[in-house]
């Protein structure tokens, strides 16, 4: 792994922060929204080592193989993809953070819904559109779920 990481993201054509990290895993995510509004919620399956059967939107890590330009707009998509089936566009960039106990960078993007019809895949028991009243009161969440849906509810009204 490297010593020293630099990420610039410049998700459609913006730069919007640089940051040093050190020895730190890269986990990308998407808020999906589709016409009604409503965002993609994954149930992750149960057989997973991290939150099992917890509520959260699509991502993963990113792999260390990619080698396109735009690093973590491919790598969110490649997660959609896999976990759920669908294409999507990426609109902007809604937060990123440094997981306090663990060695992550996590980055959400704002994502509208394309084409194809979200299914149950890779890591994943379940697929549904929610509002953001469901959302905030699903019982076994991802941390953050509530908070960057939140912001990209707002997000989509400006």
């Amino acid at each position: 792994m490297l010593e020293t990481l630099e990420i610039v993201i410049s998700a459609l054509g913006s730069a919007f922060f640089v940051v040093a990290v050190k020895e730190y895993i890269v986990v990308v995510s998407a808020v999906i929204f589709n016409t009604e509004k409503k965002i993609l919620i994954a149930k992750r399956s149960e057989d997973e080592d991290v939150l099992p059967g917890y509520f959260g939107i699509p991502g993963g890590k990113v792999e260390e193989d990619s080698n396109t330009s735009d690093v973590l707009i491919h790598a969110v998509k490649r997660e959609i993809m896999e976990e759920v089936g669908i294409e999507v566009e990426v609109l902007s960039l809604l937060n990123s953070h440094i997981g306090k106990d663990e060695k992550k960078l996590f980055v959400f993007f704002l994502c509208e819904h394309l084409s194809g019809e979200p299914q149950a895949l890779e890591d994943t028991d379940s697929v549904h559109w929610m509002g953001l009243e469901e959302i905030e009161k699903l019982e076994k969440q991802t941390p953050f779920l509530s908070q960057v849906c939140a912001k990209a509810c707002q997000k989509i009204r400006e």
